[in-house]
């Protein structure tokens, strides 16, 4: 009986976990899906190819959604 309260409860933690940053989550992708698209339009309009151009974005942009779940940016 113990071991199924156990389980009821960490199902219960696990789901709260999930559901209780949802926003946030949306929220940086969405700003890195802003930097992305905005840096690939610059870099190509540069001259510069396709692939360059989204390795060093990705880079870029995941540089800066790092830095924001970290809280570094201001």
């Amino acid at each position: 009986m113990a071991s199924k309260v156990a389980g009821v409860l960490i199902v219960c933690v696990v789901l709260a976990a999930m559901f209780g940053t949802g926003g946030s989550i949306g929220d940086l992708m969405d700003a890195y899906k802003n930097c992305f698209v905005d840096c690939h339009k610059t870099c190509q309009g540069e001259g510069n190819g396709n692939t360059f151009c989204e390795m060093k974005c990705d880079s870029d942009c995941m540089a800066q959604e790092t830095a924001a779940k970290l809280n570094m940016v201001p």
